[in-house]
């Protein structure tokens, strides 16, 4: 599951709770201080992947899906 947004707010709480739920979690924002918060919160028993993104930059969101699950990056979401 990849989760943007998830140094705070919606994006955090969604990468808490589904962090508890298992599997294994992709988490990004631009602000690699409350990403790293963020990933204090989580399950040190679980696999989460980190990574410091700009969702504006295709390139960069490149970089989520080459270490994740998904396949392509189609006009602003992940095709599955």
């Amino acid at each position: 599951m990849v989760i943007t947004g998830a140094g705070s707010g919606i994006g955090q709480s969604l990468a808490v709770q589904l962090n508890q739920e298992g599997g294994h979690l992709a988490v990004g924002d631009i602000d690699s201080e409350s990403l790293a918060e963020t990933h204090g919160l989580l399950s040190q028993d679980s696999k989460v992947s980190l990574y410091t993104v700009d969702i504006s930059s295709q390139r960069q969101m490149w970089s989520i899906c080459r270490g994740s699950d998904c396949r392509t990056w189609v006009g602003g979401y992940f095709d599955q």
